[in-house]
């Protein structure tokens, strides 16, 4: 883990012999200075000729982290990823808390009230999370988010207007003033302002908020967080804990959680997107009809053997080239209406998805022949012009393409033309 931004001398700490590097400087004076350390350690290992298969910079501003992966993508060389330890903290605590409320003794309510205190990057990362999170939930479950900040309906419309699964899977109130939302109790509160000191204040003056059950109530604490043990109901404590309805949670502790599975620390944002990209076949393939098990393909992308999940991948390396046919590229979402592949032009994009599948199957040791048989590796699709594939075939690569500004959408990127004039929803800020 580099901790400096200068990479000077970087082969003289060792890095031709690591594996994984992490810049991870103090980047609030000057936000390109983990970037530059990678960019630098990048070249480092190409003169070496070995050195870190992964690189990964921290980008204290999630909208430029956004941008960098975007940029990087565009490239088509994986091995680098952009960070915010905020957002990764917050979709810890997103997915803790949604499992939380979906595993509860008998069962999740037909619908969950949370509320959102704070609109820093912690708060604006949480609510994403947790609307990712939800999109794992049930049909017939709802979730409600009340934003609580000055500047609520701002952030509020800025967050539906780059991450789908807000503005497609919950329901995101802009609660300005604190205790204005829905007379019932939250199910929980979640303070997490930018200041340690005004999350605190927040939390033992609002009394509105102390009205829910046990551990309603989450107070974030980072630079405060050696006072997580003063709470609790013991007499030997220094503060009491709202007879067990506060919970203290650190940003130290949430980034603990990423070295388990669930919350996908290490993966880079070629994974991610894999990964979205097979559940999107899935729903698809359901949809039609088709079974779990029915296929090799259908089934989760954790059960997914090896060689199709370096097909997903292969997909998103591909992608930058197949855009650039069509003369577009990969941008954050900004709220300007999203790219719609039709026509003459759908076609040619799914023809080149047809090709970028056959060539990954023959790279992995797949031929044709009249009988598909996996474990042989033998398909029959391989060798046949898309021209000529049965339209089932063809819809399902046409399926890829019409889905694609959803699964960037996952991410808060979308498919940008270069000759097209746009004109986004929001004022972007300098």
């Amino acid at each position: 883990m580099l901790r400096t931004a200068d990479a000077s001398g970087l082969a003289g700490v060792g890095l031709t012999s690591a594996t994984v590097l992490y810049a991870c400087g103090d980047d609030t004076t000057e936000a390109t200075a983990n970037v530059l350390t990678v960019a630098e350690a990048e070249a480092a290992v190409r003169r070496a000729g070995s050195g870190p298969e992964r690189l990964y910079a921290h980008v204290s501003d999630p909208d430029l982290g956004v941008a960098l992966q975007a940029r990087h993508l565009s490239c088509a060389e994986p091995g680098v990823d952009f960070f915010t330890l905020d957002v990764i903290a917050a979709q810890a605590l997103a997915v803790r808390e949604v499992r939380r409320i979906l595993d509860a003794p008998g069962g999740p309510a037909p619908v969950t009230h949370l509320v959102v205190v704070g609109s820093g990057e912690f708060a604006k990362a949480l609510v994403v999370g947790l609307a990712r999170e939800w999109e794992l939930a049930g049909e017939g479950l709802r979730l409600v988010v009340d934003l609580t900040a000055d500047d609520a309906d701002h952030v509020a419309g800025e967050l539906r207007a780059r991450w789908s699964p807000v503005a497609r899977r919950i329901e995101l109130r802009a609660v300005p003033v604190l205790g204005t939302g829905s007379a019932a109790a939250p199910d929980a509160v979640y303070v997490c302002h930018a200041s340690d000191g005004a999350s605190l204040r927040v939390a033992l003056t609002a009394t509105t908020l102390w009205h829910g059950g046990p551990g309603s109530l989450v107070l974030l604490l980072d630079g405060l967080a050696g006072l997580t043990g003063a709470f609790g109901t013991e007499a030997s404590r220094v503060l009491d804990n709202l007879d067990g309805r506060l919970r203290t949670v650190t940003t130290r502790d949430l980034l603990a959680d990423v070295e388990r599975v669930e919350a996908r620390a290490h993966d880079d944002m070629y994974e991610r997107i894999a990964r979205s990209v097979h559940h999107v076949y899935l729903r698809n393939q359901l949809e039609r009809g088709v079974g779990w098990g029915e296929v090799p393909a259908m089934v989760r992308w954790e059960d997914l053997p090896d060689a199709l999940r370096a097909s997903n991948r292969g997909w998103v390396v591909g992608l930058p080239a197949r855009l650039a046919r069509m003369g577009a590229t990969i941008a954050p979402r900004d709220g300007a209406p999203e790219v719609v592949f039709e026509g003459a032009e759908l076609d040619r994009l799914a023809e080149a998805e047809h090709e970028l599948w056959e060539s990954v199957r023959v790279a992995q040791g797949w031929r044709s022949g009249p009988v598909r048989d996996d474990d042989a590796r033998v398909h029959p699709m391989i060798g046949v012009p898309w021209s000529e594939l049965p339209e089932s075939n063809r819809e399902k690569d046409r399926d890829v393409v019409r889905l694609l500004p959803e699964i960037l959408a996952e991410f808060g990127l979308e498919v940008v033309r270069y000759d097209a004039p746009r004109v986004p929803e929001l004022s972007v800020g300098v």
